[in-house]
């Protein structure tokens, strides 16, 4: 409970749950405050094993694309830790979609994470993604794309589709 009353010269059975987040401390304190009396404060401290998550690609390099145009890849995160590994990535871009953003890997066990990136604007671009891990290292792989506005130019004035219906379709060779 977190609030109760111990008869004088009782005690009371608590247990105390602790569900690391990402990003918290291992340890901390709980104090009892008694009315009438000194307080006592324990000092709980979690012990969790590092989770240790890798990318199993060194970098993605999309080459380059069409503005406009999507691409996708996909990078592996594997678990060689002896605990499950929890990730979450950090914000993309502008116009890159992660797929998973967050998740778990089991011990020994692999996620396939797909990257597809759509730009607006002409650009060479060298980013970093990163997968926090809790109790862990960051996991990280570089992705490199290049997106350019294609140069189209038709050389021909005229095309000359013969006979073609309302509704129909032809084409050229």
């Amino acid at each position: 409970p977190i609030t109760g009353e111990v008869a004088p010269k009782q005690s009371l059975a608590l247990s105390v749950v602790f569900t690391p987040q990402l990003g918290c401390q291992l340890e901390h304190a709980l104090t009892a405050v008694v009315q009438g009396g000194s307080s006592r404060t324990v000092v709980c401290k979690a012990h969790v094993s590092e989770a240790k998550l890798v990318v199993a690609e060194k970098r993605l390099a999309f080459g380059t694309i069409a503005v406009g145009l999507g691409a996708e890849q996909s990078l592996t995160l594997k678990n060689i830790g002896q605990t499950e590994a929890v990730f979450t990535f950090e914000e993309a871009p502008a116009g890159w979609c992660v797929k998973p953003m967050s998740g778990a890997v089991a011990v020994g066990s692999t996620c396939e994470v797909s990257v597809e990136i759509v730009s607006e604007t002409a650009a060479v671009v060298e980013h970093t993604l990163v997968a926090n891990v809790r109790y862990g290292r960051a996991a990280k792989v570089t992705v490199t794309v290049e997106t350019v506005i294609p140069n189209v130019s038709v050389t021909q004035d005229e095309f000359d589709f013969k006979a073609v219906v309302v509704g129909g379709n032809s084409w050229l060779p």
